[in-house]
């Protein structure tokens, strides 16, 4: 998994699902969380190395495509 910046404060994951990162202030909301636990720690990891701190979760759909790595980002982050 890879960010890519669209724009300054705007990333995407590409890939089956694509997952959304829009940054304020050091902190983001993520959009979809991916299919799995691996995807929710690959998420995780990648906004770290941003220096961002997750701090929303928004999944846009009930696919689990898009909110697989849900769990694992709340339980990591307390993201609500």
């Amino acid at each position: 998994m890879q960010l890519t910046q669209l724009h300054e404060q705007t990333w995407v994951i590409q890939g089956g699902a694509n997952i959304g990162v829009i940054a304020q202030e050091g902190r983001c909301l993520i959009i979809d969380s991916g299919m799995d636990k691996d995807a929710g720690r690959d998420i995780l990891n990648q906004v770290k190395k941003l220096g961002l701190t997750p701090t929303a979760l928004l999944v846009t759909h009930a696919h689990a495509d898009h909110f697989g790595g849900a769990h694992y980002l709340v339980r990591q982050t307390g993201l609500k």
